[in-house]
């Protein structure tokens, strides 16, 4: 597990990183010079050129081929990213997934380089000061994307605040950032009966899932610390309806059950 600390927009780090949350992912800029898997650099310095080849005008290629580099090779599924903006260190959150190259009618503030991510619940200053405020040897602090020393003691703070993710909660709220970081990491198909609203009826359906809770939010008092990948899971709405014909709810794997007995007739 290697800790990365990431600029999140250089003019606007508090809407990316809201975007961020809600997003469940993570974005670079440099969105010009394509899809990375596309280019298939060898280095760094294959991306800065490239970076220079289509943006002659820009004067940071230097910084960007290393960032996109990092972004695109070093990070890896389970890493963290200590996300700051501004001199502001505002989350830390946990790599789910591969890199990606969206269109932009998905881009995260004109960013098109994204990563699935999950905010956790690790204090963002603490880790910065545990990681000596600084980047690894090879690694520079002012890269948009920088490895920072993972010490012993970062790595023991991560694993004990885990991927915990502070939830408040009131009679019907629900939080969208908590379902974002659920959908990214299991997907928006049912997990009950494998209904998917995108495959069924395109774009229209995109956000036709439901985020069932698995600890009923009646029986917690006030705020409480979930995580998107162990307490939440995406059901379809006739499927979250059945759950919730019973109290306490029917688990998954019951309603799998007697759907599966149905269609044995």
């Amino acid at each position: 597990m290697q800790i990365w600390k990431l600029i999140a927009h250089h003019e606007q780090p508090k809407e990316a990183f809201e975007a961020f949350c809600e997003r469940g992912t993570i974005a670079i800029g440099w969105s010009d010079v394509g899809n990375l898997r596309k280019l298939q650099p060898h280095s760094a310095s294959d991306i800065s050129k490239e970076i220079q080849r289509v943006n002659p005008e820009l004067n940071n290629a230097h910084l960007g081929g290393p960032s996109l580099w990092n972004f695109f090779q070093g990070v890896r599924p389970g890493d963290h990213v200590l996300v700051a903006g501004h001199g502001k260190r505002r989350g830390v959150f946990e790599i789910l997934g591969d890199y990606t190259y969206v269109p932009d009618d998905r881009a995260v503030l004109e960013y098109r380089h994204l990563r699935p991510a999950m905010l956790t619940a690790v204090e963002p200053e603490g880790l910065w000061a545990e990681c000596g405020r600084g980047a690894a040897p090879g690694h520079a602090v002012r890269w948009t994307m920088a490895l920072l020393h993972t010490t012993a003691k970062a790595v023991e703070t991560v694993f004990e605040e885990g991927r915990r993710y502070p939830l408040e909660l009131e009679a019907a709220e629900r939080n969208p950032k908590a379902r974002a970081a659920c959908l990214a990491y299991h997907g928006t198909t049912c997990m009950v009966c494998g209904f998917c609203g995108e495959h069924c009826f395109g774009p229209i359906g995109k956000d036709l899932i439901h985020v069932h809770h698995i600890k009923e939010m009646r029986t917690q008092n006030g705020a409480y610390l979930i995580d998107p990948i162990k307490d939440l899971v995406p059901l379809c709405p006739s499927c979250h309806t059945m759950a919730h014909r019973r109290r306490p709810a029917y688990s998954v794997r019951e309603l799998v059950w007697m759907l599966a007995q149905k269609q044995l007739g």
